[in-house]
């Protein structure tokens, strides 16, 4: 009796045993089956045709913006950078559409979480692209942040150096260069340099703009075209004398600051030169004041 029921369970146990494997054998058969194979398959297909795509696009892409570009490395960084991005999101989004993923949702939730999780790095990003795309600013560029000069000396993905004249370096976001006013200097071919002169009362004011004139038609690196001009600017003042405003034109090329005090320093002389004396600080003294 006992031999029999323990034979009865054996064949039981046997019997789920074998519905167990089979159903796992059913389900290894469904995981591998022929249509799931060939999505896996695909799927790394469009993952390698997308890197090959991402490296192909990125070579022609440098050969043609280094062509059009030449010099400006940082247009050509962020533009193959951005056109590499494009391609892997694209590709990777198609691979996890073979494998029958829903991306609607899930893929704009995802979007949501990085713009707002990185949404200091994408602005600074999108501005650096207008910056370089626009060819706005370039690096060795001379420009006015709230009322200082600086040099820009290198615009990256996210952030641009810039570098007073003493030395000192800044990094700063460039969507700082999109929201605040900044005055570049090299935007134009050329730039106008101006100095103040102020001259005695007692000169001739029509033969100091001949010197002056005749000297800046002489100096190397003054453009000719639009031609230097003296402009009488003030009488009097503070100092007595006539105050004239010397206006040339330099290539933004040129060093500003250097030049400008070269051209300073040669009107000073030239004017010595023709015994031609600058006016000087008046005090008065009256009667009343001497008691």
């Amino acid at each position: 009796m006992y031999s029999s029921a323990f034979s009865a369970v054996n064949s039981i146990v046997e019997q789920s045993e074998a519905e167990q494997a089979s159903e796992f054998v059913t389900t290894l058969r469904n995981v591998f089956s022929t249509r799931v194979l060939l999505k896996i398959i695909f799927t790394i297909l469009t993952i390698v045709i997308t890197f090959a795509v991402a490296k192909v696009v990125r070579n022609k892409l440098l050969g043609y913006l280094e062509k059009r570009y030449t010099g400006d490395s940082e247009i050509i960084s962020v533009i193959t950078r951005t056109v590499n991005i494009a391609i892997y999101i694209t590709g990777f989004s198609a691979a996890l559409g073979i494998l029958g993923l829903d991306l609607g949702i899930f893929m704009w939730g995802i979007w949501f979480g990085i713009w707002f999780t990185l949404k200091t790095f994408l602005v600074n990003f999108i501005a650096g692209i207008i910056m370089v795309s626009q060819r706005t600013y370039h690096a060795g560029d001379l420009v006015k942040i709230n009322g200082q000069m600086w040099e820009i000396t290198k615009i990256s993905a996210l952030f641009t150096s810039i570098e007073q004249f003493n030395g000192v370096v800044f990094t700063v976001p460039n969507i700082n260069f999109l929201e605040n006013n900044v005055e570049n200097y090299n935007t134009n071919d050329k730039r106008r340099i101006e100095i103040e002169v102020m001259i005695n009362f007692k000169e001739d004011v029509t033969n100091a703009k001949k010197v002056i004139l005749t000297m800046l038609s002489r100096f190397p690196g003054i453009l000719q075209a639009p031609e230097p001009d003296v402009l009488v600017e003030k009488l009097g003042g503070d100092q007595s004398g006539v105050l004239l405003v010397v206006r040339a034109w330099i290539s933004a090329d040129d060093n500003y600051v250097h030049l400008k005090s070269h051209i300073t320093e040669t009107v000073n002389l030239a004017l010595k030169k023709s015994d031609i004396s600058l006016a000087h600080p008046m005090l008065e003294i009256s009667k009343a004041e001497l008691v």
